[in-house]
């Protein structure tokens, strides 16, 4: 008898797992999702009871902000500082990274550098062909991220005439991060706003082009010396569970860091205050 509740119990622990174990479901702005999923994958490695989900759907900044109040998952993603009427939000941010965003040409272009006047010029459909700019005669094709993506805040942010300009007519709005990463890989002549990290994971097929001569660094974007950055935050509702301290620990943990690190990102310190 002993025995066969001894059996019992093992074979309940197997189906019910191990005490405490969780599923941690994640949702938000796009252009977290590759770097939080890896830190998932990591995560689950080492808590192999606890389950983390991350939604491959952008639902953006406001979309990760609002899951998280209204505890549709329980942990948001937003790629930017909280302002504004989302502060007045029963959320907590976590910022755990900044990311430098960049422009990127398609990697057969043989533009290197423009400047932040040539930018806005190119945007406002004032310079059209690449020549004009020291490249070849072709005609420049405009990516660029809808008004309330993080990407666009950061140049909005960064590049002073972003925040007045009028886009030309033949601007191409691309709706998500992957959207935006497979056209500048694929269309030639293209040019669009793009981060340190997507630049990084292209292999060459996003080239970056030098602002006012200049490249972002880890350096230059920690201090806040690189004028377009993006800040990663992860954002609780009410939810504060065992499990969901258990992965920001993780994130702070120097495994954590290292993965930030190696996505082309700075780790940001936090307090984990609950």
């Amino acid at each position: 008898m002993k025995h066969a509740l001894l059996l019992s119990s093992i074979f309940l622990g197997l189906l019910t797992g191990p005490a405490g174990a969780e599923t941690i479901k994640i949702a938000g702005s796009g252009g977290m999702i590759p770097l939080v999923t890896e830190l998932a994958r990591a995560y689950m490695k080492k808590n192999p009871g606890d389950s983390v989900e991350v939604n491959k759907t952008s639902l953006g900044i406001y979309g990760g902000v609002l899951a998280a109040r209204d505890n549709a998952v329980d942990i948001g993603m937003a790629a930017k500082r909280l302002n504004g009427e989302m502060q007045a939000l029963p959320v907590q941010a976590y910022e755990i990274a900044r990311v430098a965003v960049e422009f990127g040409v398609n990697g057969a272009e043989n533009v290197a550098a423009l400047s932040g006047r040539q930018l806005c010029a190119i945007y406002a459909g004032k310079i059209e062909n690449w020549k004009e700019v020291g490249g070849p005669d072709a005609r420049i094709v405009l990516l660029s991220r809808p008004e309330s993506d993080a990407t666009f805040l950061a140049v909005k942010d960064g590049l002073g005439c972003f925040a007045t300009l009028e886009p030309g007519g033949r601007t191409h709005l691309e709706v998500s991060s992957k959207e935006m990463f497979d056209g500048l890989s694929s269309i030639a002549y293209s040019i669009g706003m793009v981060d340190a990290a997507a630049i990084a994971k292209s292999g060459g097929r996003i080239k970056p082009l030098a602002l006012e001569g200049e490249r972002p660094t880890l350096k230059t974007v920690k201090n806040g010396e690189w004028p377009m950055v993006k800040e990663f935050n992860l954002v609780l509702g009410r939810k504060r569970t065992p499990g969901i301290r258990r992965f920001f620990r993780f994130v702070l943990s120097p495994q954590g860091q290292r993965i930030i690190r190696n996505g082309d990102a700075v780790p940001s310190k936090f307090k984990i205050d609950f």
